[in-house]
């Protein structure tokens, strides 16, 4: 990963994003240890979160998340991973400034992320009860915003 951070140009970004997935492509299911190791996901999140970032590589870095949230111990791991989860909330503030992405960002997250098992993982930490609230709508009560009225109430008192 640290020959990958060095890569400058959108062409070779683009290249090294290849290996990753080609690598998560073919790994056997459950095996994708040298990944969930590394700071891969630290690595496509730091594209997510650079607003001058090339549309392209930022798509590209979505996909690859998308591929590896999707391996139960994968996610298990970068959920409980503020180094993860702190871009991840970042990236889902910048609405107004990358809309494309992001909004296409919140949907992928949202479908992978928002299931019972995932959100007691991401409601252990701050940052992931605040990922939570960005990914959920106003509507939908969560376990944040709860304790969130509960807090309220209680200094109310």
């Amino acid at each position: 990963m640290r020959v990958l951070s060095r890569y400058d140009n959108t062409k070779m970004k683009l290249a090294g994003m290849k290996r990753i997935e080609r690598f998560a492509r073919f790994a056997l299911p459950g095996k994708l240890q040298l990944l969930r190791d590394s700071n891969v996901f630290e690595f496509l999140m730091s594209f997510l979160v650079d607003t001058k970032e090339d549309p392209e590589v930022q798509a590209k870095a979505l996909g690859l998340l998308a591929l590896l949230l999707r391996d139960r111990l994968s996610r298990e791991k970068a959920l409980q991973n503020e180094a993860f989860l702190l871009p991840l909330a970042v990236f889902l503030s910048l609405g107004e400034v990358n809309t494309t992405v992001v909004a296409a960002g919140t949907e992928l997250f949202q479908g992978i992320l928002l299931t019972e098992e995932n959100l007691s993982l991401l409601n252990q930490t701050r940052t992931g009860r605040e990922v939570i609230e960005k990914l959920t709508p106003a509507s939908i009560p969560t376990a944040s915003r709860e304790m969130n009225a509960i807090e309220q109430t209680t200094k109310e008192d």
